[in-house]
């Protein structure tokens, strides 16, 4: 089990979660509205490859943005977090 904890403006860069890991949990307690950073976003690669030659954090042009979730008081998010998942 690992624990985070974020403030306003939090970023970092695109990447998928090490292997190891089964599920993954987003948990907003309070509301952001500034103008960057704080989202919660997925990727899906461009290209198809096998997973084995997917990198652990891509290139900003290898992938394209799936969904985005904005911060919002008590909001969550619950997630399989696989290799392939979407």
């Amino acid at each position: 089990m690992d624990f985070s904890a974020a403030k306003e403006g939090y970023q970092r860069e695109i990447h998928r979660d090490s292997d190891g890991r089964v599920m993954a949990m987003v948990v907003f307690l309070d509301d952001y509205q500034g103008a960057k950073g704080g989202d919660f976003v997925t990727y899906r690669y461009k290209n198809t490859k096998p997973l084995s030659q997917m990198p652990t954090r891509p290139k900003d042009h290898e992938v394209e943005e799936v969904s985005r979730y904005r911060p919002k008081k008590n909001f969550g998010i619950i997630f399989l977090s696989c290799p392939n998942s979407n």
